[in-house]
Order: C-alpha cells, then sequence, then structure tokens
C-alpha cells in the first residue's frame, strides 16, 4: 500500500534536474497529469507502467545512496546509450540539445553507425547502482548491441506516454540491430533504509533553502 506521509512538491524535488517543471504552470501540470512525488513501491510503479502500456519486465531502480546523484544527472524523462560494449553514446549533438532527438537517434541505431563516444562512466560502472523494485542487486544485461537506459519516473504523468513509451516502442522496433531497453525509475522507493531516505529528504530540504 502506497504511504501517504511524504510528498514533496516536483519543482522542490527536481530542481535543476526537470526542464519541464521549472518553467510550466499548474495548468500545464494537470494537462500532463505532473503531480505530486511519493513513496514508490513494485506494485505503485508496475501499476504506473501498466497505465501507460510500458513494459513492466524491464524496470530498476536506483539503490538510495546513488539516487541524488542519479537525479541531479538526468531530466526526466531522458535516456542514455551504451553499445554492446557498455561504452557510452552521445545522442545529443550539443550540450544544450534536448531530449526530443531521441525520436529520431533510437530507431537510427545501427552497429555500421559512427558515433560519438565522449569519455564516460561505462554501463557497469552505472550498473552497480541499480536494483530490481524490491531493492535486490541484479545483473548487467547482455546479448545486445545497444542498451537504452530511460530515465522516468511515476509523477511525470502522460509524459510517460509522450516520451518513454514512444522511446521504448522505437527501440523494439528498431530492426537495424537489437536494441535492449531497461527503464531506470527515478521515484523514492519505499524498500530504503528510513535512515537512507531521512538523508535524502534532508538534503533536498536543505538545498531549497539555500
Amino acid at each position: 500500500m502506497r504511504k501517504k506521509n511524504f510528498k514533496l512538491k516536483p519543482a522542490f524535488l527536481l530542481a535543476g534536474s526537470f526542464w519541464f517543471l521549472q518553467s510550466c504552470n499548474p495548468l500545464m501540470m494537470k494537462m500532463y497529469g505532473i503531480k505530486d512525488p511519493e513513496v514508490e513501491n513494485q506494485k505503485t510503479i508496475e501499476k504506473s507502467a501498466l497505465k501507460y502500456d510500458l513494459d513492466t519486465t524491464n524496470i530498476v531502480a536506483v539503490e538510495s545512496r546513488h539516487f541524488p546523484a542519479a537525479l541531479k544527472g538526468h531530466s526526466i524523462p531522458d535516456a542514455a546509450i551504451y553499445d554492446r560494449n557498455g561504452k557510452y553514446v552521445e545522442y545529443r549533438q550539443t550540450d544544450t540539445s534536448c531530449n526530443a532527438g531521441l525520436f529520431e537517434f533510437i530507431p537510427a541505431l545501427n552497429m555500421n553507425n559512427s558515433y560519438n563516444q565522449p569519455d564516460s562512466l561505462p554501463l557497469s560502472s552505472r550498473w552497480i547502482n541499480f536494483r530490481d523494485l524490491q531493492g535486490n542487486v541484479i545483473s548487467e544485461p547482455q546479448g545486445a548491441d545497444f542498451y537504452v537506459l530511460i530515465y522516468w519516473a511515476v509523477w511525470a504523468g502522460k509524459l510517460n506516454k509522450d516520451h518513454v513509451k514512444v522511446w521504448e516502442d522505437l527501440a523494439k522496433n528498431n530492426q537495424n540491430c537489437k536494441v535492449k531497453v531497461i527503464k531506470v525509475n527515478l521515484d523514492i522507493q519505499e524498500n530504503w533504509n528510513p535512515a537512507d531516505r531521512e538523508k535524502i529528504v534532508n538534503a533536498m530540504s536543505k538545498k531549497k533553502k539555500n
């Protein structure tokens, strides 16, 4: 059962992380179904995924110690792409490019193409920070030509359908190569240690005051 005793306004929780929320007004938030973040668990996350017709078999969460960095490092929704060797593939043409480029980049992924691959942590270094929705350690995926990590959250509402669902379908329908999608959920997890969760909330509160 979802806990109701922890809620943060989206703009507070994602300050500097989610471009849409920084500029949207209450009417736009209502239109997209964006809501106050709550503590989520496997049941509520999978229920939300099914609501937007997302695959529920490829969802992971972030271990509590690494959640602040993951939240800060990604807009929501967004994606990070890695090749078969776990090396990062940059889909943005410039540092200021938005995530719209994914709509063309994902279906065009091809082993015969050359990509911008700047120095970055490999997939293996990212993967050790992920857990399943019950908090268990999981094995790194194998056997694909490209791995698309899609960052999403329950509170993002219809953006999950307009972006996450579309990106996932584009990856599955890519006939040029084998693309595996992993959806990285960036909600506060119920299975986190209460002390760790409190530290995250306190850190966010401190940031807001500054």
